[in-house]
Formats: structure tokens, sequence, C-alpha cells
């Protein structure tokens, strides 16, 4: 299991959101989950709305390519997500 939190980088329909995330990721033969938390501070209205209505939700992490997320719980602070493909995270990246 690897965790990370700090500065990101939400891309929504190709609009770039700065955020805090919050990202646990866990491994084992064949099976890689993970997924977190996104505050999105100063642009928590209209990111959450447009994160929630699109299917073209992204997360970048500093140095590893961004890596794309589904919406599953939003809240007046921001939102929680399901990672999708391989974890953004140091352990995993390539």
């Amino acid at each position: 299991m690897d965790f990370y939190s700090g500065p990101a980088v939400l891309l929504v329909d190709g609009e770039a959101y700065d955020v805090v995330a919050f990202i646990d990721s866990a491994r084992a033969p064949n099976v890689e989950e993970w997924g977190g938390y996104l505050e999105t501070g100063p642009y928590g209205d209209v990111a959450r709305f447009r994160a929630f209505g699109s299917e073209d939700v992204w997360i970048r992490i500093p140095g590893v390519p961004a890596r794309d997320i589904e919406v599953t719980y939003t809240e007046e602070a921001g939102f929680a997500f399901a990672g999708l493909g391989r974890s953004p995270l140091p352990a995993f990246s390539e």
C-alpha cells in the first residue's frame, strides 16, 4: 500500500484545476486498486459539477503522467474518486 497527500491538478474536459489530493493505492498479483479524495478549494462548485457530469476526468500529481478517474461521491469541500488504470503513485509508476 502506498499513500500520497499533496498538490495535484484535476483535468476535466481539458480544463485544469489546482487541488489537494489524498490518494491511496494497493496492489496484489494481477490486481491494482487506487482512489482517494480531492479537496477542490476555491474551484469547489464548478470543479465538482463539471467532474461529476463528465467522462473525461483525470488527475495529475507532480512528476507522473495524468491518470483517468471516476467521481464516486461529491460534497462541499471536494469529492471522492476511484482510479481507473494504473496508479500514479511512485511505487507503481512507469
